[in-house]
This record gives structure tokens, C-alpha cells and sequence, in this order.
């Protein structure tokens, strides 16, 4: 996936030159199928030169049946990202990642609230 945080959230990851955690989190309704709430914690690329945007890959190799990976693409909306400090304590999250990863500003019904 690819993704960009704001200013403050990038302040708040370069101070100090700390790690930053990556974390996907499951839908609820198919932890039964991965046997987790969760991946593993990833370390992600720090950031630098004020860029605030990146790309990880998380990969998950299990075997599933047809069931499951329908399932799977019928919660496609419901991971999380969730970004943690060096301490690995959540700072922000984006929510449903297959929506904002979606999103484009000029074809999306969505309006922009300032």
C-alpha cells in the first residue's frame, strides 16, 4: 500500500530519528480465518527531506479454501493500518485502507470538509 501522513504526524516519527511500527489490523469478522487479530510489526522506512510519502508491503502466506478467501474479499474494507512510535504505542490509524486507498478526490462522490 501506499501512504502519506501530515505534518504533524511526521514531527511527532522524526523526532528523535525513531523507528516507525507498521501494524495491519484484521476485520473482526475473519480473524477466524488468519488466527490473529493482526500481522506481525514492520518497521518502516523513516522518514526524511520533510517526504511524507511511502510505501510497505505486507505479505501473508497461508493456504485458504474458496470460503475463506471469499470471505476475506467481502470484509475487504474492514483492515486497518495502524502506525506506532519506537515504543511501538499507536499514534494514528487509517481506516479501511481498501477505501482510502481508493479514494481519488476528483472521480469520488466523497466531499472534502475544510
Amino acid at each position: 500500500m501506499n501512504y502519506e501522513f501530515d505534518s504533524e504526524i511526521y514531527d511527532i516519527l522524526t523526532d528523535g530519528n525513531q523507528d516507525i511500527h507498521f501494524i495491519l489490523e484484521y476485520p473482526e469478522s475473519i480473524i477466524d480465518i488468519l488466527n490473529q487479530s493482526h500481522s506481525d510489526v514492520l518497521i518502516a522506512e523513516k522518514p526524511s527531506d520533510y517526504n511524507t510519502k511511502y510505501q510497505v508491503t505486507f505479505i501473508e502466506e497461508i493456504e485458504l479454501t474458496e470460503a475463506e478467501l471469499a470471505k476475506i474479499e467481502d470484509n475487504i474494507s474492514g483492515f486497518n493500518l495502524l502506525i506506532a512510535d519506537s515504543e511501538k504505542d499507536i499514534i494514528a490509524q487509517f481506516i479501511d485502507l481498501y477505501g482510502y486507498n481508493q479514494y481519488d478526490a476528483e472521480k469520488s462522490n466523497n466531499t472534502y470538509l475544510d
